[in-house]
């Protein structure tokens, strides 16, 4: 994996994007399921916008994933117990 941050955030962009396509919902739906204006969203996916811890739990939640699939885009291994929300 990469340091730079600029490429972190595209790639934490990309996986976002992924998921939140994945399970059909749209980006203004996304956007306001998390409190967030969609222009801020869609910066935040298009790697444009830096994302607070407290703001990428919320988008973790909201696409039913953990924060930590969303920042390395590797899953839990199976048989691993999600933390209930």
């Amino acid at each position: 994996m990469t340091e730079d941050p600029d490429i972190l955030l595209s790639q934490l962009g990309l996986r976002i994007t992924k998921r939140r396509q994945e399970i059909g919902i749209s980006q203004k739906a996304l956007a306001e399921k998390i409190g967030m204006p969609s222009p801020g969203l869609s910066n935040i996916e298009n790697g444009k916008q830096n994302v607070t811890i407290r703001t990428l739990c919320k988008i973790a939640e909201a696409l039913d994933i953990t924060v930590g699939e969303l920042v390395s885009g590797v899953p839990p291994k199976r048989g691993a117990v999600r933390t209930p929300r």
